[in-house]
């Protein structure tokens, strides 16, 4: 299975700019990278590192091993060796595959490849070489300088724009996929070197054509920016995601997280039953008032409120952005990247953390044999990790369940005193 090559234009057929195609990284580093020996290969990329690793895959730096075209490196999603055998894993993994290969979208991470190497599955994408919004906030927080508002509004601009586009995604045939992105938070939205958001992750994401349902009652994605719906484990749509786009702009422009609490219990309730939220002007008063009502009317509690679709919240921040950038000299991906070096110096010429360690390649097994310590530990982990997993849904469930037996019971009550 393979999606767009590098050697392929984007399905739209207009070649994106070089800023939009792939994120400024420093020669020096390339240069530095483009020697490294190989520790492995997947497919026909060569692995030059591993950069992280998650609950079910590892991410790993390559670059293509067999082209002089495309790109020179991409960022390696393989499934976790104890997990490659895993019915749901694999499953998931085709499926983010299978919406991320209809999608092409300057502020979407590009999929470029997906192949299967010793049993494993593996997609090839863009390396975004950035910052991401988590990470932005944090060291702003931290220095007390809030996020100047023009670049909040433009990178909301971008971010909306991608999303209008995945919503707006259909298949083949052209029946719309309905894809539900379902995690859009501070975290995956990344900002490029060169000045260019990116929305990333489809790792939970759902869509009408996948070949899978979601349990009754069962939520994914980041408690404090799940929409009420999404808490309720509700049948969901595009307006979900823009609940967490106008939760993840509030706390760009005000630098506070909107409704993290201590437990998911609190979260959940300040969500579902907490009346509308402060405006961000209460806690920086230099907010616009049309900023209010964007952040307002998409944190809705009846999706019926909220903008219907990605593309009309966009054109109303592409107003307010045009408003606030009169003065502007650069482009905003150019004011963007300066930035981004003024919050991080340094940090975009530093060289990439690699664990250079040889991957491990024992995924699929001819003949039955005695597991080492090391298959053991790595069953025990992700066999500890999932049961975690499903107590923390069943969880979710109960504080569900909780939460509306006492809105029953408050409802009650107070009909049984007015009658009174």
């Amino acid at each position: 299975m393979r999606a767009a090559t590098p050697e392929r234009q984007p399905r739209s057929g207009r070649v994106p700019s070089a800023s939009a195609r792939a994120p400024v990284v420093p020669s020096s580093r390339l240069s530095a990278l483009a020697v490294l020996p190989p520790i492995g290969r997947l497919g026909r990329y060569e692995l030059l590192g591993k950069l992280a690793t998650g609950g079910v895959a590892e991410i790993y730096v390559g670059r293509p091993g067999d082209t002089k075209e495309g790109p020179r490196f991409v960022v390696l999603k393989r499934i976790h060796p104890a997990l490659a055998e895993n019915a749901t894993v694999k499953r998931d993994f085709l499926h983010e595959a299978k919406l991320m290969m209809g999608l092409s979208h300057p502020n979407l991470a590009t999929l470029y490849d997906v192949g299967e190497e010793s049993g494993a599955l593996f997609l090839a994408m863009e390396w975004v070489r950035g910052v991401s919004l988590r990470k932005m906030l944090d060291i702003s927080r931290r220095k007390k300088e809030p996020l100047p508002i023009p670049l909040v509004v433009a990178l909301f601009v971008d971010v909306a724009s991608a999303l209008s586009h995945v919503h707006a995604a259909k298949d083949a045939s052209g029946k719309p996929l309905r894809i539900v992105h379902r995690d859009v938070t501070p975290e995956n939205v990344v900002v490029a070197w060169s000045g260019v958001p990116k929305l990333l992750d489809f790792g939970v994401a759902k869509s009408d054509a996948a070949s899978r349902t979601t349990d009754a009652g069962v939520v994914k994605g980041k408690y404090a920016y799940m929409s009420p719906e999404q808490w309720g484990g509700e049948a969901i749509d595009a307006r979900s995601d823009l609940f967490a786009l106008a939760a993840s702009l509030h706390e760009a422009l005000t630098g506070e997280r909107l409704y993290d609490r201590p437990t998911p219990m609190a979260t959940m309730a300040a969500i579902v039953l907490q009346g509308p939220p402060a405006a961000p002007s209460a806690s920086r008063p230099e907010v616009p008032a049309e900023l209010d009502r964007i952040v307002a009317k998409g944190l809705a509690q009846s999706v019926e409120d909220r903008y219907a679709s990605a593309d009309e919240m966009r054109a109303d921040l592409e107003a307010v952005a045009v408003s606030l950038e009169k003065d502007a000299t650069l482009p905003r991906d150019q004011r963007l990247n300066a930035f981004l070096r003024a919050l991080f110096p340094g940090e975009a010429e530093r060289e990439p953390i690699l664990d250079r360690k040889p991957p491990s390649m024992r995924f699929a097994v001819e003949a039955p044999r005695e597991p080492t310590p090391d298959d053991l530990q790595l069953r025990a982990e992700a066999e500890i990790e999932g049961d975690a997993m499903l107590r923390e849904q069943r969880s979710r469930q109960r504080t569900v369940a909780l939460v509306v037996a006492l809105l029953v019971v408050a409802t009650i009550a107070f009909v049984v005193v007015n009658l009174r």
